[in-house]
């Protein structure tokens, strides 16, 4: 599994701050006390693919998902009281911050998207972001003691290089040729990659930049050990 290059997790550090809101996020990280707590996925995506179209950074984006990982309250009800928390805290920001738990994703994942199997427990938030649909949008940032972390199973280069490739892990032809079909019309310039030629659906080690950002990170983000419902479109936890 290939690790973050630093150069490359400095060019994702400069382009995250031109998307304003993402960037007031990040910097005010510390405040969302929760373990192994990451942005995630289309946020991210959204906000290069914006840029190397010459869009604005924040263009088009509605949503900014926030996952966490406690094992120890897998209760709908705390997960809801963390979203409303974060929300308040970021209410000034234009956007809707979804906040989820993955450690609690199997208890709604094959009622929620009805592909017909479950799911296996996740033991970290890296875990279920190596599960997201596609590699670009498999990746979660955070801002720990002033420094940008990086979790990205499949390393950056899809992302940067403006490439949609999906993932068979968890999803299915339809549900990413759905995908394909709504971003095209919005990111032309992307290319994106037929069903044919998508990452297989194994077991994967996720890659994480800057510290071993699973465990040691999580700690200084907020708890001990690490602590989901849905997760929509740009958010991956399922899917985007």
């Amino acid at each position: 599994m290939p690790m973050v290059g630093l150069k490359t997790q400095n060019n994702l550090d400069i382009a995250l701050r031109q998307n304003k809101w993402l960037g007031e996020i990040l910097e005010r990280f510390e405040e969302i006390v929760l373990p192994d707590s990451w942005l995630v996925a289309g946020c991210i995506a959204q906000t290069i693919w914006n840029l190397g179209h010459g869009q604005p950074a924040e263009f088009g984006l509605k949503d900014v998902d926030l996952i966490f990982f406690d094992e120890l309250d897998l209760s709908f009800e705390a997960e809801a009281s963390h979203e409303r928390r974060l929300r308040d805290l970021f209410q000034h920001l234009p956007i809707k911050l979804d906040v989820k738990n993955e450690a609690r994703g199997h208890l709604w994942y094959e009622d929620r998207f009805r592909f017909g199997y479950s799911i296996k427990p996740y033991l970290s938030s890296a875990a279920a972001i190596a599960t997201f649909p596609t590699t670009a949008t498999a990746v979660g940032v955070r801002q720990i003691c002033g420094k940008l972390e990086c979790c990205a199973p499949f390393g950056l280069d899809d992302l940067f290089g403006l490439v949609v490739r999906p993932h068979k892990r968890q999803i299915t032809r339809a549900v990413y040729e759905a995908k394909v079909d709504r971003w095209r019309p919005i990111w032309p310039r992307l290319t994106y990659l037929p069903w044919e030629e998508a990452i297989p659906g194994q077991q994967r080690r996720p890659a994480i930049r800057a510290q071993t950002a699973d465990r040691r990170g999580m700690r200084r983000n907020g708890g001990e050990r690490p602590q989901q419902e849905q997760r929509g479109e740009s958010g991956e936890t399922q899917p985007s």
